[in-house]
């Protein structure tokens, strides 16, 4: 007569699925927190440029750059309202994407590179709002961040 119960290599077999599951929907669920986060710092970002150009009596600007899938803040030296090379780029405020605080977050298709920059009194030099789209790697759930003329920047 054989025992009863299980094997240990049954046992195995069975921890190591359970593990494989849990990896899975541990990443499906950072997903929506990453999306919050990526929208949030970029949507931080735009305020920061507003107040930068308020305290440094300057022209200060956020570069969108999906090309290099990234986006930061300049200083706009030469006050053509566009990032070009060798312009400073203030510490600390490149982000790239995805990454690993914001795995999977990517910019939507069709996102083109584009500054936006302030005046030394803290105003959009765009007349129109300005958004950029953020998405996830699926495509499957995205968040747009909007500047006003006015500086304004909120999500949607």
């Amino acid at each position: 007569m054989r025992p009863s119960g299980f094997t240990l290599l049954e046992l195995l077999i069975v921890i190591g699925i359970l593990g494989i599951l849990f990896a899975l929907s541990s990443r499906l669920s950072r997903d929506p927190y990453a999306m919050n986060a990526a929208t949030t710092r970029l949507s931080t970002q735009f305020s920061r440029a507003r107040m930068e150009a308020l305290r440094q009596n300057d022209y200060i600007g956020v570069q969108v750059d999906p090309t290099n899938k990234r986006f930061f803040i300049f200083r706009d030296t030469n006050r053509n309202l566009a990032y070009d090379a060798g312009e400073d780029i203030l510490g600390g405020t490149l982000t790239t994407l995805p990454s690993s605080d914001y795995p999977n977050i990517v910019f939507a298709t069709g996102t083109s590179s584009a500054s936006m920059v302030f005046d030394p009194r803290g105003i959009s030099r765009s007349t129109t709002t300005f958004s950029v789209t953020l998405t996830n790697s699926a495509g499957s759930r995205s968040k747009t961040v909007a500047v006003t003329a006015q500086g304004r920047a909120n999500i949607q």
